[in-house]
């Protein structure tokens, strides 16, 4: 697993833990949320930076 995506991963699981709205939804509404913050700011982090982007599919 390339490290971007497990960086990724840790930061969802933070962001789970840190704001009560994605503790509802667990760790599924944390990728949603992640991926919106790196389509809005795609230059906080290093590894979004070099490519390592979060994507997440279109909420049905």
């Amino acid at each position: 697993m390339p490290k971007g995506i497990s960086v990724d991963r840790s930061i969802a699981y933070w962001a789970k833990t840190k704001y009560k709205s994605l503790r509802r939804g667990g760790v599924i509404s944390a990728h949603y949320w992640l991926a919106y913050i790196a389509q809005k700011e795609p230059n906080l982090f290093y590894h979004w930076q070099v490519g390592y982007v979060p994507y997440a599919r279109q909420k049905k």
